[in-house]
């Protein structure tokens, strides 16, 4: 059998349980001073009718050391978030999104299941107990997404060549609105440098200021 063919048949057959994704772009984000841009969120937005698929895709953020781990997650709309407790003390997580907003206790060791806002949102959270701690989820409708590592690098698959928006993420992207996008061409494996037009302010601290040590205890 011709192996164009076999290629063909398999995807059409993977495509009834999962997605088959023929076209990828290599996107290298780099800082307003050229370096490489680490935990930028990368999404594609189809501009010419292509269809977006359903993921199940899973998010864990953690309460490791008081902090978020994560910083920042990224996930479809619909889909669940776990929070897993991994400190042997109280957290008391809640978000700021004005819809489909969360705020729960979570003691040591437990874990906490919620489904991601239902519509496209960045949401940040919070924790009653202990301030200091922040993070951020960025809820796409798009399933095409991923953040660069340490080398700013990452690569983002289709199913469908043609016109999309690339957007990049961050909540401390200094812009009115914490991203900046681009359309591009997708017409195979694509590799795509974006420079950021904005600087990026420093990531804060997830650590108590000393004033609140007795929260440890909490």
């Amino acid at each position: 059998m011709d192996v164009k063919l076999f290629l063909l048949k398999l995807c059409s057959v993977m495509l009834t349980s999962s997605v088959c994704y023929g076209f990828s772009a290599t996107v290298q984000v780099q800082d307003i001073n050229g370096q490489p841009a680490a935990d930028i969120v990368v999404f594609l937005t189809p501009l010419a009718g292509q269809p977006s698929t359903k993921t199940d895709h899973q998010v864990i953020i953690s309460q490791s050391k008081k902090s978020f781990s994560p910083y920042i997650s990224v996930t479809q709309t619909g889909n669940p978030l776990i929070f897993s407790n991994k400190d042997d003390i109280t957290h008391h997580i809640y978000s700021t999104d004005k819809e489909d907003a969360f705020s729960f206790v979570i003691k040591p060791d437990q874990e906490i299941r919620h489904t991601a806002a239902s519509q496209a949102s960045a949401i940040a959270m919070g924790c009653n107990i202990h301030d200091w701690m922040s993070g951020h989820i960025m809820v796409l409708e798009t399933p095409y997404f991923n953040k660069t590592d340490a080398a700013g690098m990452t690569v983002l698959n289709t199913e469908q060549a043609g016109q999309y928006q690339l957007t990049l993420w961050h909540p401390q992207l200094i812009n009115a609105s914490n991203r900046q996008s681009q359309s591009i061409t997708l017409t195979g494996d694509n590799k795509i440098t974006v420079k950021l037009s904005a600087k990026l302010a420093r990531v804060p601290e997830q650590k108590s200021s000393g004033d609140f040590d007795f929260l440890s205890d909490y």
